[in-house]
């Protein structure tokens, strides 16, 4: 192995995975991830686990990446039962972390959601391994990606298309129920804004429920059995991190509590990693530089050692091994069609949820990736366009649901285009163009 220094200092040597700009208490479980017991499970605890988050920016160790899709593609071919001693992992943890829901023990849920993030990152390693193989397999059968890949929903309802499929049904005089029901609609990783009346309503203007069309095409006999496993995949990505979620936000209450005993703010506290949280509860000891971080911190794991935190100069240095910028004359973009169509309209860029209310009806949603705080956005928008996301992201599948253009795997359209943009999202193509 290298020395460290020359692995960390080297961009060749990370894979960028993709940029979710969140707080540090849901950004934190994501580390050590080789150590947990679903990595174990699955036999990943042999993966070295080296992880950077700068800014929100993710960065894997391009040879664990190597090593997941090896695994990946020796277990389709060899031995796909292996995945569905997975999902039956996923729903054992999902039923764990719903019997945390309300509850009055936070460490307990902090130690859960470690291993259960565990799960998701999973689910996302395998989905890119997946995904090369079957531009592999479509490259070799002369079969076109896109339309393959249209075969692709979640096998099962997850949570937030249930709550679109009841939102539909919506009879006005049970709204009160339908919200409180609800209420975690529209936060993320402790962070957004829950569901109120008002908002229904105002979704209710937009919301479209016809939902996309079943296709009358049967899959490829070469595909089934790789589209039935990324279908599963599909379903556990949205459901385990809408799960979460659900659950997360039940604690909202009890970290402001925890917290404001301290003289800190909700903010504040979620700033904390969740083993720094942990302590504060044990010990009230409160991190040196925690009111600095705020969103813009950044942490790496490519040591035994636990992991540094890093925020102003050191972030900045940091970052600059890895940031470059586009072509300032760059105007169109090629990515990945999730969901056909054509539509033009009024670029809004999202890069923090802080941004949702921006969305109006008909505009073109344009993020590094959504996230299901992004939900009532969405449900506006007229097209989706994302940096990053495999055939299993949540633009992907809510884009087919929704029956709405989507173009994935653009990398950097929140750089090249700007608010109030005109964009044609061209989904048949998988090209997004500046037009005015």
């Amino acid at each position: 192995m290298e020395k460290i220094e020359t692995i960390r200092k080297d961009p060749g040597k990370w894979y960028y995975w993709g940029r979710w700009n969140q707080v540090m208490l849901f950004t934190s479980p994501w580390f050590r991830y080789p150590k947990t017991s679903p990595a174990r499970e699955m036999g990943l605890d042999l993966l070295t686990g080296y992880l950077k988050v700068l800014h929100g920016h993710y960065y894997v160790f391009q040879e664990d990446v190597d090593k997941i899709f090896e695994l990946v593609q020796d277990k389709i071919k060899n031995s796909p039962e292996w995945f569905y001693k997975f999902f039956s992992y996923c729903d054992n943890r999902m039923k764990k972390m719903l019997e945390l829901e309300n509850g009055t023990d936070l460490k307990k849920f902090l130690i859960e959601m470690h291993d259960y993030l565990t799960c998701s990152m999973l689910v996302e390693f395998f989905d890119f391994g997946i995904g090369k193989l079957l531009k592999q397999m479509c490259e070799q059968e002369e079969v076109s990606f896109a339309e393959i890949t249209r075969f692709v929903k979640p096998s099962r309802d997850p949570l937030l298309i249930v709550y679109k499929k009841e939102l539909g049904k919506l009879d006005k005089k049970n709204i009160d129920e339908f919200v409180r029901e609800h209420k975690w609609v529209g936060t993320h990783s402790f962070e957004g804004e829950p569901l109120t009346k008002e908002k229904v309503l105002e979704e209710l203007k937009h919301v479209n429920v016809e939902g996309k069309k079943e296709s009358k095409h049967e899959v490829p006999g070469k595909f089934k059995e790789i589209i039935r496993i990324v279908s599963e995949l599909a379903y556990y990505r949205s459901n385990l991190m809408e799960t979460v979620d659900k659950v997360t936000f039940s604690y909202w209450d009890k970290i402001a509590e925890i917290g404001k005993k301290k003289g800190l703010s909700y903010f504040d506290t979620v700033s904390m990693t969740h083993n720094e949280l942990i302590d504060f509860i044990d010990t009230g000891k409160i991190p040196s530089n925690l009111k600095q971080r705020k969103k813009r911190f950044g942490i790496v794991s490519i040591s035994k050692d636990k992991e540094e935190v890093l925020i102003g100069k050191d972030l900045d240095k940091e970052l600059e091994i890895h940031m470059d910028k586009p072509d300032e004359n760059v105007s169109e973009l090629k990515g990945i069609a999730a969901c056909k169509g054509v539509v033009r309209g009024q670029a809004k860029i999202l890069t923090d949820v802080k941004h949702v209310p921006k969305v109006e009806k008909g505009d073109v949603l344009i993020a590094p990736e959504t996230t299901p705080d992004y939900i009532l956005a969405m449900n506006k928008a007229a097209a989706f366009v994302t940096e990053v996301g495999g055939l299993t992201s949540h633009a992907a599948i809510l884009s087919r649901e929704m029956n709405k253009p989507c173009v994935i795997g653009t990398k950097i359209a929140t750089r090249v285009f700007k608010d109030g943009d005109i964009v044609e999202v061209d989904a048949n193509k998988g090209i997004v163009r500046k037009v005015e």
